[in-house]
């Protein structure tokens, strides 16, 4: 089962996203804070993190960047309610951090659930079956 982080300031879209990827079988811790889930992120190896990137008491950006240093293999999904994230210069920002998907609100929990399993799946080697024969094999 694997483990996921929600850190989302609004406790219910906060429940409501927890009840989703549960119901989709996932590990799920949430918090409502950037401090806090920084600790977590301390404590505990999360496959998946979600956060708000406009989360009130710590900027979501921020909680973003210090969770990556402590758990770099980790997938990341932004979040937002805000209308100051819609734009292309912000989602762009969002991105070049390594954030592999971005949801503005409104989105299903069920459209969640699905990111965070894709982002999962074990990826395909890449490799170009055409390429020249290696030297010295037949």
């Amino acid at each position: 089962m694997s483990n996921v982080l929600v850190i989302f300031d609004d406790i219910m879209t906060r429940q409501k996203l927890r009840n989703a990827l549960r119901s989709s079988g996932f590990r799920v811790t949430s918090t409502g804070n950037g401090a806090a889930a920084v600790r977590l992120a301390q404590q505990v190896r999360f496959d998946v993190v979600v956060a708000d990137v406009m989360a009130t008491g710590q900027d979501g950006i921020e909680v973003i960047k210090d969770i990556q240093r402590i758990l770099p293999d980790s997938k990341f999904i932004a979040v937002s309610g805000s209308s100051l994230t819609r734009s292309q210069d912000f989602q762009n920002l969002v991105v070049g951090l390594g954030v592999e998907r971005f949801f503005a609100m409104p989105f299903s929990g069920t459209d969640l659930a699905c990111a965070a399993a894709d982002l999962l799946k074990p990826r395909k080697a890449n490799w170009n079956h055409a390429a020249t024969p290696m030297a010295g094999v037949a």
